[in-house]
């Protein structure tokens, strides 16, 4: 199961690299726009980082209960990997 997600996630990455014209890396890291019709620019750089962020926490939040589980050290990673990989799936298919 866990290689396939995995799988899946490395097509898809793949696919969005080969869409569409390229930009230069100052252009990517220091334009950010408003397209979406948020009101200003800091609040949908905000909003567009809810889900990334949201990963990172959950994942911390695991870590902190890790002490509960039985064979923690397996099954902890594998779990932050699998949440990682459903919440960056509805984030490709939203930003599109």
């Amino acid at each position: 199961m866990y290689l396939l997600a995995g799988l899946d996630h490395t097509e898809q990455v793949h696919s969005l690299c080969q869409q569409g014209p390229r930009a230069s890396a100052e252009e990517t890291f220091t334009t950010f726009a408003d397209d979406n019709g948020w009101g200003s620019v800091g609040l949908a750089t905000l909003i567009g980082m809810v889900g990334p962020t949201t990963t990172y926490l959950g994942g911390d939040s695991a870590v902190h209960l890790a002490e509960d589980l039985k064979d923690a050290s397996y099954i902890l990673p594998r779990a932050m990997f699998v949440a990682a990989i459903i919440n960056c799936k509805p984030s490709i298919f939203s930003t599109t």
